[in-house]
């Protein structure tokens, strides 16, 4: 790793950001997508308390999402 010794090293830093900059660019889209897609975390602490929002007679959606 001798390339980052020394006072140069920002050029060299600069010329792989340069050469990669596609695959840099895929990346940050990437993960862009996931943090502004992803769903939120649950509001509902128990199931006692699913439960009763459930059954206050208004109309609900319920979503469910599993990571296995």
């Amino acid at each position: 790793m001798q390339a980052f010794a020394g006072p140069g090293w920002p050029f060299v830093m600069l010329r792989l950001i340069q050469q990669n900059r596609l695959g840099l660019a895929i990346v940050g889209v990437l993960v862009a997508a996931f943090v502004l897609l992803r769903s939120p975390a649950t509001r509902v602490a128990s199931m006692q308390e699913l439960d009763a929002m459930l059954s206050d007679g208004k109309p609900k959606v319920v979503e469910f999402y599993s990571d296995f």
